[in-house]
């Protein structure tokens, strides 16, 4: 339905940019004459007809576009869900979690993360190391949780992530942050509300302190829009919450430089937390059924 009609559109749009080249050179051919007959007659009448119909024509064309515009937005919107089948059944090793945001209040995860960070500096101030006691939280990353910036939402709501590194998304060559955020973005992946990084590393002290499993450790960023943060010599900076599960949040610049420029790369092995969309019905979960993760959450 939607490909005839944006077929159409674009052949109305090839037609009106046909009969406006051919309006604009007869009218300049009679206007030459119309100059040579009448080297004495105002030309302000003549002139402002050739504009009045050009500018009828130009109308029409800037409609038939946005018409184009709409119907290839609508096309890309509903083709999202099966490019991100396709993604995910060609990554069946990708882990795939869910979790409930809404379950502490911002007072809480900031308290949470205050308890855990004195604990953390109590342990290693006497042993020197890093251990499940305690997790380590940035001072920028307390900062910005303790603003205003940060809200955490009124309802609980259940997210499904994934975990992918950047050659998972096909980027082998590394990828500025915008460059990653396209390329989810066509892939049908969204990106991750700002409450996500707290709670994250919440859920992956829990799992140390209940658990015997072996869990992960790598770095993981979680993908949001980018978070303004000033560091220890007074830069600001344009970054992203980071953490090593059940040992640090932390704040990482994306590489965005003070116009918003990107100036720097991620590569293969840089790890991000993306967001399944919520009307994704392509997977199955089974959380009676499915293990606990590293994260404290049924896969």
């Amino acid at each position: 339905m939607l490909c005839p009609q944006l077929k159409q559109n674009l052949e109305n749009i090839k037609t009106l940019k046909s009969e406006l080249d051919l309006n604009l050179v007869g009218l300049e051919d009679v206007f030459k004459v119309f100059k040579n007959n009448n080297p004495s007659t105002s030309l302000r009448v003549f002139d402002s007809k050739i504009r009045k119909e050009r500018m009828v024509l130009v109308k029409k064309i800037k409609k038939s576009v946005r018409e184009v515009d709409s119907n290839i937005q609508t096309i890309y919107n509903k083709l999202k869900p099966l490019r991100l089948k396709k993604f995910l059944d060609s990554h069946p090793r990708s882990e795939k979690f869910e979790m409930t945001l809404g379950q502490r209040s911002k007072q809480e995860i900031v308290e949470e993360l205050d308890r855990l960070n004195s604990a953390h500096l109590d342990n290693f101030a006497r042993s020197l190391s890093f251990s499940s006691e305690g997790l380590y939280v940035s001072k920028e990353a307390r900062e910005f949780v303790a603003s205003p910036k940060f809200e955490v939402g009124e309802k609980p709501e259940r997210l499904r992530l994934i975990r992918l590194g950047i050659k998972d998304l096909g980027l082998h060559d590394g990828a500025t942050i915008k460059e990653i955020y396209q390329k989810a973005d066509g892939l049908g992946l969204e990106l991750c509300p700002l409450e996500i990084g707290p709670n994250l590393a919440l859920n992956s002290v829990s799992v140390w302190s209940s658990s015997s499993k072996s869990l992960g450790s790598r770095l993981l960023k979680v993908a949001t829009k980018p978070i303004d943060y000033v560091d220890d010599d007074g830069l600001l900076h344009s970054g992203l919450f980071s953490l090593f599960p059940r040992t640090s949040l932390n704040m990482q610049s994306c590489g965005c430089d003070a116009s918003g420029k990107d100036v720097h790369k991620f590569y293969g092995n840089d790890q991000f937390v993306f967001r399944i969309p919520s009307d994704y019905s392509g997977l199955n979960w089974d959380e009676d059924t499915s293990p606990v993760n590293f994260l404290g959450v049924r896969v």
